[in-house]
Formats: structure tokens, sequence, C-alpha cells
């Protein structure tokens, strides 16, 4: 369905997963608000930032649809995706125009290439297939695990970013080496400063960390969230080295792969050095 612009506002302040988490500064994010915003406000600017496609633009997204089914059918890929999916188009200061899902809906600033519509998609499968994931995630080293996110201390609670793409935050953790001994963490997203709705202004506050986890808890001292930085070689070994542009969490690292897999870019092949992986994931998604 290419939803026009009142079902995008429906769709834009539903009550889901990812509203249920928002952080206050998620909020100001999404509201592109340098002061605290509260979800009524949040609710209208997300209203405003709603669009119509014009009817070349539902030309273009039919192209990129049938595009993106030729390269899935010549894997042997079949999505299993609910009955209905919404197309929605809203104000590329979202997210600096980055295309990202919630529930059944896939929200793009303009129409996007088959390669796009093949990664977002996954993440709609995924969320409504949750079964699927821990096969996926166990090819870039995570496994299923149950931490509680409300367990985070004072120092992190308030500047999560929660990502609309996946509502399995805290249900999966990866174990790396540290010091001679294993550690377990559970991949978040922070955010360490104010968006101004700009590509670079949203790079500039995104920071990819690994918290520590002990049981089901996050590790918390004196207040203080235990963490590292994600971005190491360390970690990128142990996720399979590809897709370093987008590793924040599995959910998009095997998005990534899919993506390449099935429609591979040359000007992106040096973020894929792992070819091996490439083939598994894509042997995987056949085999599901």
């Amino acid at each position: 369905m290419f939803a026009d612009r009142d079902v995008t506002a429906e769709l834009l302040t539903a009550h889901d997963a990812f509203s249920r988490q928002l952080s206050p500064l998620n909020r100001q994010i999404l509201a592109i608000s340098e002061a605290p915003i509260d979800n009524a406000a949040l609710h209208a600017k997300l209203k405003a930032s709603a669009l119509d496609w014009t009817p070349s633009e539902i030309q273009a997204l039919r192209r990129s649809l049938r595009q993106a089914d030729q390269a899935a059918t010549a894997a042997h890929v079949i999505y299993r995706l609910p009955p209905t999916i919404h197309l929605a188009k809203e104000s590329a200061a979202i997210y600096s125009g980055s295309p990202y899902t919630r529930c059944s809906a896939v929200f793009l600033p303009a129409p996007p290439t088959a390669a796009v519509l093949i990664h977002e998609l996954y993440h709609v499968m995924s969320r409504y297939n949750p079964e699927i994931r821990a096969a996926l995630y166990a090819l870039v080293g995570y496994r299923p695990c149950r931490v509680s996110l409300s367990s985070l201390g004072a120092d992190l609670e308030n500047i999560v970013i929660t990502n609309p793409d996946t509502d399995a935050f805290g249900e999966t953790c990866i174990t790396l080496p540290e010091a001679g001994k294993p550690v377990t963490y559970v991949p978040l997203l922070i955010g360490n400063g104010r968006y101004d709705g700009t590509l670079d202004g949203w790079n500039s506050i995104l920071d990819p960390i690994l918290v520590v986890v002990h049981g089901n808890r996050v590790v918390v001292i004196n207040g203080k969230t235990e963490y590292r930085e994600m971005m190491s070689a360390d970690y990128l070994r142990a996720v399979g080295s590809n897709g370093s542009t987008e590793p924040f969490h599995p959910e998009e690292l095997i998005a990534r792969n899919l993506q390449q897999a099935l429609t591979p870019d040359s000007q992106a092949a040096g973020d894929f050095p792992n070819l091996q992986l490439l083939r598994t994931v894509r042997e995987k998604f056949a085999s599901l």
C-alpha cells in the first residue's frame, strides 16, 4: 500500500514498541528540537512530517519493488511478510532522510533503490517472524539473551537511541574476550548531543556501545553503567568483518549483509571483505 499523508500521520503516531521505548533524547531527535519535548508535541511534529507520494514516485516505487522481488527470487529467498505493507513518505529531516521501519510500515523520504527495499523489508520480516532471528544473528556472533534495559544506570537511561528497525533490544548478546576472560555485552546506541536535522549532525551524535551484562541485568557500579565503545578491531572480527558502516546491532548487520548478497554493490565491496559470510547469509535466507 502506498500510504497517503493521512495514513502516514497515523502510522507515525502509533503506540507501538518503538514509541513505548523512546527516551527524552530520542523524542528531541525525532522532533529536531533543542529543548525537551513531550509526546503531544512530538506527535504534532511527526504528523506535520507526513507527505503524499506523487504519481511519478509511485511508478518509481513499483519499479524498485519489482527489482527487489527479482533479486530475491533469483537467490531463492522468500520474504515472509504480513499481508499489508505500507510504504510511507515523510520529510527528509527525520533521521536525515534515512529509511526505517515501524510495525509493517517502511518510512522513506523518496522512492528507494531495490537494495534499500531488500534491507528495510527484511526488518519487517524479522519483526513479524522473531523465531528466525537466533539462527541469523548467530551468523554474526550473537546469541539469544534476556536483558532488562530498565536496569541501565542513570547515566544512560535518558540518552538511549532506540532503533525503530528492531524490537529485539535486550534480546541478543555477544561475548568477547577481555583481559583473558570472557565478557558478555548487549549492543546499544546512545546519543552524545542534540540533533540539528542534518546528515552530519545525525552521524556525529550517534555513539554505538557494548554494555556489560551479568545474568539478565546491566552491570551498574556506583550509578555508572559499565560499557565499552563498539567500534574496535576485535568486535568487527567477531561479527564477521562485514558491514562496518552500520554495526550497531545484529539486526542491521544481517540486513546489510543480505542487501549486499542479493544486490551486490561494487562501490560498497570494500565494506564486505568476508565473501563467505555473504554466501552463508544468502544460503541461510534461502533455507528459511
